[in-house]
């Protein structure tokens, strides 16, 4: 629930009552698999909403989880991505960086390719912040190569990112025509 209250963003439900009954839930549950669900759920909220310094305290809860061996590929591939959109948000690079290459790492080594997507545009945006071009560049072009196996959310980041690629590169004239192609 507190996934859709994000996605949807009703005016008429109490938010902060969901969220308390999701950490009360996480809290209480002996369940490893009920507690990394709860807090990626968690986390996807407080990204959605804006609100980093909660969302670093979920990752860092979702962190000591996700050590556990038997953790599904997925949940950690989720982590990742949540993780990569906070140190860019952030502009810790270097973190970033890191989360994004290990990301990818699961990706190839375990042949699910669920975030890779999200993976890699931010790490095209967070190459750019960081001044590093041909890693922007290089990751954009992964994106693109994927293209025709993506659904139009996901169609929507590649030109999102791309947009930025080109005001980077001082392409101005080219970037509404991306973000249109978003769109």
């Amino acid at each position: 629930m507190v996934r859709a209250l994000c996605l949807r963003q009703p005016s008429n439900i109490n938010k902060d009552e969901w969220v308390n009954r999701l950490i009360a839930v996480s809290d209480t549950s002996t369940n490893i698999y009920m507690k990394i669900r709860s807090f990626l759920n968690l986390a996807c909220y407080r990204y959605g909403v804006g609100d980093l310094q909660k969302l670093e305290i979920s990752l860092i809860s979702l962190e000591e989880l996700i050590q556990h061996v038997d953790v599904p590929p997925l949940a950690r591939l989720t982590a990742y991505w949540l993780k990569a959109a906070f140190f860019n948000a952030t502009s810790e690079y270097g973190h970033c960086q890191k989360v994004i290459s290990d990301g990818l790492e699961l990706v190839r080594s375990t042949g699910i390719h669920v975030m890779d997507h999200m993976l890699l545009g931010y790490g095209v945006l967070n190459s750019l912040k960081a001044g590093s071009f041909t890693n922007a560049k290089k990751y954009l072009q992964e994106m693109s190569a994927t293209l025709r196996l993506v659904r139009p959310w996901q169609e929507g980041f590649y030109h999102y990112t791309a947009a930025w690629m080109a005001i980077y590169s001082g392409n101005l004239s080219q970037a509404p025509l991306l973000i249109q192609s978003g769109v």
